[in-house]
């Protein structure tokens, strides 16, 4: 039975080991030096080649690691979570009290809980305390109603949330008042978090950009040229001038049939002196290949106004973050670029709200091409057509000779 284990086992990472090598590049992932959740920033140069991109951990045995992926094509916003909280140290003082102790991770700040209790009906009071050690106690709110009941036949009336003004305690201590009525048990608790998510603006591109000046329309024609096809996701006009401005802007990307330079326009803004003059674009899905663009074009309208300063721009692709649970010291790299590789699926997006806030990004080495072993084409026996010649040439004498032979045997015999 122990062999068979191993012989399974042994398989199980061959199986797994040629997985990876399906795959034509990877990246190594910076070593952690601590267990937990991580973020990764992908780039275009990882995005925009072919399939979808795996996480490994490269061991005795090569396993995949999962992970979600979030896309980001604004500068910044905010993400809520549920935060579920383990509840210990359950006790009941008959007539009096019950107490319930709830643990928060460490480094939160919040500003309510939501508690769910057992009994189909109840009107509680109840008090909030906090603590860090779990010894010393301070009191956060006080007589605080929780309830849930009906008035027939229709009227329903529910309360389970306690808001209060910001703590970062990690133990809430729940005590609900019993004296005068039964014992109320809670079932299970949550406090909603906000993150704000600054990630700046995407990937910055090399950009070649061709200035011309349209006197006719009073326009300023800027032309930006890219190395390749990309997803435009934020652009920044940057304008040195001495005068204080206001402009209408448009912006053109080239669509993908170059062959009729047909520009659609993708975005209009106002660029003046006291603004960031950042332009942003979220009206095109990141997975459409017909939104990437090679030329961008802008367009300032001067009206009768001259031409600003000189005009700088940067632009951007959009990125992807990455989220994943790695341990230290362990090695992990990023594989990818696998042709019709399907989009992997995981238990593990289903359980985002359980992947900690404000995770340390790890970085990721340069590409690295995976080596596919080629079958090996045996050698001709004869690799020049000289030999070939000789060797023919070598048959017929044979030929020639045996047959000389046969003949002076019939005349001997005749």
């Amino acid at each position: 039975m122990k062999k068979v284990i191993v012989l399974i086992s042994v398989l199980f990472a061959f199986k797994i080991s040629a997985q990876l090598n399906t795959y034509d590049y990877y990246r190594e992932i910076k070593l952690v030096s601590e267990n937990g959740f991580y973020k990764l920033k992908i780039g275009s140069g990882v995005i925009d080649r072919p399939g979808h991109y795996r996480v490994f951990e490269i061991g005795k045995d090569t396993l995949e690691v999962p992970h979600i992926i979030e896309e980001y094509d604004n500068s910044t916003y905010d993400k809520s979570f549920f935060k579920y909280l383990d509840i210990i140290d359950k006790s009941y003082t008959a007539n009096k009290s019950s107490y319930a102790t709830l643990v928060v991770d460490s480094g939160l700040t919040y500003s309510s809980v939501y508690l769910n209790f057992s009994a189909p009906e109840f009107f509680k009071n109840v008090t909030l305390e906090g603590s860090d050690d779990n010894k010393n106690w301070k009191t956060i709110i006080e007589n605080e109603k929780v309830f849930h009941y009906f008035r027939p036949p229709f009227d329903h009336y529910y309360r389970n949330k306690i808001s209060f003004s910001p703590v970062t305690f990690k133990y809430i201590r729940v005590i609900t008042e019993d004296n005068d009525s039964p014992k109320l048990d809670i079932s299970s608790a949550y406090i909603p978090l906000t993150e704000e998510v600054s990630n700046g603006d995407g990937e910055l591109l090399p950009t070649g950009l061709i200035r011309t000046e349209d006197k006719e329309k009073k326009q300023t024609v800027i032309e930006c040229s890219f190395r390749r096809m990309y997803f435009i996701g934020c652009l920044q006009i940057k304008v040195e001038n001495e005068m204080p401005y206001r402009r209408e802007v448009e912006v053109e990307f080239l669509t993908q049939n170059t062959g009729n330079d047909k520009w659609v326009v993708f975005g209009r803004s106002v660029i003046s002196s006291n603004s960031s003059n950042k332009i942003y674009f979220k009206n095109y899905s990141s997975r459409d290949e017909n939104f990437k663009t090679i030329k961008m074009r802008i367009i300032i309208h001067n009206l009768d106004d001259r031409p600003l300063g000189n005009i700088a721009i940067d632009a951007f692709t959009h990125e992807e973050i990455l989220k994943c649970k790695l341990e230290k010291d362990k090695k992990y790299v990023l594989a990818y670029g696998k042709d019709n590789d399907a989009l992997p699926q995981y238990d593990l997006q289903y359980f985002k709200n359980a992947i900690p806030l404000n995770l340390k990004y790890v970085g990721t080495d340069a590409e690295k091409k995976i080596s596919h072993a080629t079958p090996e084409v045996q050698a001709p026996i004869f690799g020049n057509k000289l030999w070939i010649w000789i060797a023919l040439t070598a048959g017929v004498l044979l030929i020639g000779i045996f047959t000389l032979k046969l003949l002076k045997q019939e005349d001997k015999q005749a």
